[in-house]
């Protein structure tokens, strides 16, 4: 699945990168990956690391609008596996 060029805009650093992403039946998009900046903006939200590989999932709208965004954290490398 190809992710809009506007998505990759998002991200802060090399160390930053959407590993999954899916379109709901909604037409909605969520991606999903990991960031090693200290923070990551998705419209209003801010995301900030706390660990020192952190998990993000972004849900866009149709219209490219910024739903949530929402950041998780661990002591260990994090991965993406999956979205469902």
């Amino acid at each position: 699945m190809l992710v809009p060029d506007f998505a990759m805009h998002f991200l802060a650093g090399s160390g930053d990168e959407i590993q999954k992403s899916m379109i709901d039946q909604q037409g909605n998009l969520y991606l999903a990956g990991t960031f090693k900046s200290d923070s990551l903006i998705f419209g209003v939200d801010t995301l900030m690391r706390e660990g020192h590989n952190d998990l993000f999932l972004v849900k866009i709208d149709q219209d490219t609008n910024i739903v949530f965004a929402k950041s998780y954290y661990g002591k260990g490398a994090a991965l993406i596996s999956g979205i469902v």
